[in-house]
């Protein structure tokens, strides 16, 4: 799916509630609802550069991996 700079731009883009950062810019990550199926994420540092689409799916996969790194980091050291 391929969309105009200009098309991008006027997304409504949303940042978690928990980032925080000087000047109203925090290091994180943006999202938007491309279409009902594709969810748009870009870097909040670099808003005017390219951005990823990812299908809905691919999306709620990520998040899912995403948390399961978030528990398995804060578990203690094991033998890996």
């Amino acid at each position: 799916m391929r969309q105009g700079v200009n098309a991008m731009k006027s997304r409504a883009w949303r940042r978690s509630s928990y980032s925080s950062g000087s000047s109203g810019q925090a290091d994180c990550v943006e999202l938007a609802a491309i279409s009902s199926a594709h969810v748009g994420i870009r870097d909040s540092k670099d808003p005017e550069d390219r951005h990823l689409t990812l299908s809905a799916e691919g999306f709620a996969e990520l998040l899912i991996r995403a948390k399961q790194v978030e528990r398995a980091c804060s578990m203690p050291e094991q033998n890996w």
